[in-house]
């Protein structure tokens, strides 16, 4: 018998567009592998990158914390790009802020204490689940505040401004408020409201009436809670205070008699001891109102002997006719204590 043979198997002939498709393939492919290859070995190879972030920190329950040193930090941090790359993604999305959160023990440190800026970063959310190494830091301390938390009640006290009210009285008088401690010290139990805007409106709305009921909100700087947030102002308009500027002022020096024997007090630099005020009230009383019905001194205390010969400043406490009130804060002077030659007790020959 005769075997029959297959004929063996044949490609098909190439054609010139078989061999232009090919070079095309080829001419794609390779730069895209190529490339593919390249993104993935820079998103693995370890660089460093210079990041400026601003820092936040909260409290907890019955406590609040606030930086005591500056919120911005810079900061170089070490790691593949690809973290490098999300970690900017994230901090482009919050506004370059990093949270950190004291811990109840840390609150125990208070109220002002230093924590390394590195150890705290780390700790902050986007930095801690970042894979990323912190190179270096500047600053390199952070330095936290911690404040209790307590309530207490203050007493609101309206301000006219320019209006002139008799009868004036406030519903409820006082507001119970949550805030640190420290800053309810600081408001020595009242809290001014300023109202003469919305009297002034309240005025123009009301033509021919002088007896108004108006309310007002209740805003106090760091407090947590206010309540009641509104209080009901009443009270009688007379008319429109008017202010004037008086002086120049003489401010005298109250010393005690034994460092008036021993010192002299002068002046520091260009201080004369007198001064310009400006005042407010009815306009018919600031008419009438000379320099002289107006007292202005400053105390020199027995504690500043320990200062003498340096500038010492110290404000001002102003005397004025009743119905008038100062505007802004009193003035204050710059001094020095200079020993008299020959006085005892001065270290003068």
């Amino acid at each position: 018998m005769h075997h029959m043979q297959s004929a063996p198997s044949r490609r098909p002939p190439r054609t010139p567009a078989t061999n232009a498709w090919e070079a095309i393939r080829t001419a794609i492919m390779v730069p895209l592998f190529t490339g593919l290859i390249w993104w993935i070995a820079n998103q693995s190879v370890g660089e460093t990158r210079r990041f400026t972030v601003r820092l936040r920190v909260a409290g907890g329950v019955g406590w609040i914390a606030t930086l005591e040193s500056s919120p911005e930090f810079t900061l170089v941090l070490a790691g593949p790009n690809r973290l490098l790359d999300r970690l900017e993604a994230g901090l482009a999305g919050v506004g370059d802020f990093l949270d950190y959160r004291l811990t109840p023990s840390e609150a125990e440190s208070g109220p002002v204490f230093e924590r390394d800026a590195r150890e705290v970063l780390y700790r902050t959310s986007l930095i801690e689940r970042s894979g990323l190494t912190i190179e270096t830091i500047e600053p390199p301390e952070v330095r936290f505040r911690v404040d209790r938390l307590v309530a207490g009640e203050v007493s609101v006290q309206p301000d006219f401004g320019t209006i002139e009210v008799v009868s004036s009285a406030v519903t409820p008088p006082r507001v119970g408020v949550e805030m640190p401690g420290v800053a309810l010290g600081n408001l020595n139990g009242k809290v001014t409201v300023q109202v003469e805007n919305a009297l002034r409106d309240w005025t123009a709305s009301h033509p021919g009436e002088i007896d108004f009921s108006l309310t007002a909100a209740v805003e106090i700087d760091g407090a947590l809670r206010v309540e009641p947030t509104q209080v009901t102002l009443s009270g009688r308009v007379v008319g429109l205070l008017g202010t004037k500027q008086v002086g120049p002022i003489q401010i005298l020096p109250g010393v005690p008699l034994a460092m008036q024997k021993r010192f002299l007090i002068e002046p520091a630099g260009n201080e004369d001891f007198r001064a310009d005020l400006t005042v407010r009230g009815p306009k018919d009383r600031l008419s009438q109102l000379e320099p002289d019905r107006i007292q202005a001194y400053f105390d020199v205390k027995t504690a500043d002997e320990a200062l003498a010969g340096q500038t010492i400043n110290r404000r001002a406490v102003v005397v004025l006719p009743p119905g008038i009130e100062l505007v802004g804060e009193p003035p204050e002077v710059s001094f020095k204590l200079t020993p008299k030659e020959g006085a005892a007790g001065t270290g003068t020959p």
